[in-house]
């Protein structure tokens, strides 16, 4: 990709602690690898972060007991995350990408690509960044760029796209055949949110990318595999412990299998003819919290995360449900809610190496419940 045009309006002012840095910031990852070359625990692994989390973050690094390498990479960030920000900047860039192979046959599915549809860059992007003051920030971005799927096999029901495979030569410009201009993805913008807090918290609000856990290849409970979250978040820190609290919002499942039975694509488009004066009805929510810890002197990271699925078909709120400090497990409502707990843990023996582990743990009875497979009440 390659920049073509930056606009800047706006007077000059002190940094933002509330900028709002993706998962996939440069400067969260060299953060994490400065912690693991001193023989620390990770950095919080509950994204994304704000400007102040991370600089919190950075200054439990000493930069004298950096290697020169390290010691670069570390006044990087700090310049970074305290640079002058306008307060307004506008901005859009353009990426044209060529994907060119030989088999047709057996790689048209965009699991079977290695540069698949989140690695690759849209046509056009345009964002609009907004720093008001030190405790509020906007950001949203607008996308041109392909669906991820275009069509389905009627014989399997399986999600295809023209855009992997299908063509010896393909492109992101949607409208060249094979593709077309109704190809173009309509759900834009994937980042917009506000933002705002002050020392040690943050609230965000609006469309964005979460995960909990260091996990690189995925994670049990809240992971970075969706494209974007409609969900709140807040967040409190201090120097040994975070508290997160986070929302999610999606449609409800009685909008995409309307029948419950026949689930492939053709069987769900059919189960239910919908048009723009219909209702959508239904409330269908994911409502989690974690609390992260540091122990023994930086050593062991530990975190606790819980989480509930809740449903309403009426779009009903139980504000019972809001509650921070439930223990989620003991709202016991089989046909409104399912529950999730998570437990991380990750240790840095020696500099330069870090291990972790998580385990979920869905549904277990205990002795004095009904056994499951034997008791038809369990």
């Amino acid at each position: 990709p390659f920049l073509i045009i930056i606009i800047g309006a706006g007077s000059l002012f002190a940094a933002n602690g509330q900028k709002i840095y993706p998962l996939d910031s440069e400067l969260y990852e060299v953060i994490s690898y400065l912690y693991i070359g001193q023989g620390m625990a990770l950095p919080s692994t509950a994204g994304p972060y704000s400007a102040d989390e991370l600089n919190k973050m950075l200054s439990r690094i000493n930069p004298d007991t950096l290697d020169p390498v390290s010691k670069r990479f570390y006044q990087q960030v700090y310049d970074e995350l305290n640079r002058d920000h306008k307060a307004v900047t506008f901005s859009f860039e353009t990426a044209l990408e060529a994907y060119l192979h030989s088999n047709t046959k057996d790689f048209i599915h965009e699991a079977d690509w290695v540069f698949g549809y989140a690695e690759r860059k849209p046509l056009l992007s345009i964002t609009l960044e907004t720093q008001l003051n030190n405790n509020i920030y906007g950001f949203s971005e607008f996308r041109l760029s392909p669906t991820k799927y275009t069509d389905y096999d009627e014989g399997t029901g399986e999600l295809i796209s023209s855009y992997f495979g299908s063509q010896i030569v393909g492109s992101n410009l949607f409208f060249i055949p094979p593709g077309k201009i109704m190809d173009l993805d309509l759900s834009f913008p994937f980042r917009a949110f506000g933002a705002f807090g002050g020392d040690g918290w943050s609230v965000q609000i609006g469309r964005d990318k979460l995960s909990w856990g260091p996990g690189t290849t995925g994670n049990f409970m809240l992971d970075d595999h969706l494209r974007y979250h409609n969900m709140g978040r807040f967040t409190s820190y201090t120097k040994n412990f975070k508290y997160s609290l986070v929302t999610s919002f999606f449609p409800h499942p009685k909008q995409y299998y309307p029948d419950g039975n026949n689930l492939t694509v053709p069987g769900i488009l059919a189960a239910r003819e919908r048009w723009q004066g219909q209702i959508l009805d239904g409330l269908y929510m994911f409502l989690g919290h974690r609390l992260e810890g540091r122990l023994f002197n930086d050593k062991v990271g530990l975190a606790i995360s819980e989480s509930i699925m809740y449903q309403s078909e009426e779009n009903l709120l139980d504000l019972r449900i809001l509650n921070p400090a439930m223990f989620y497990h003991n709202y016991y409502i089989r046909a409104n809610a399912n529950s999730l707990l998570a437990f991380e843990l990750d240790y840095s023996p020696i500099p330069y190496l870090n291990i972790y582990g998580q385990v979920a743990v869905a549904e277990f009875a205990m002795i004095v419940e009904p056994a499951p497979g034997t008791d038809k009440n369990a």
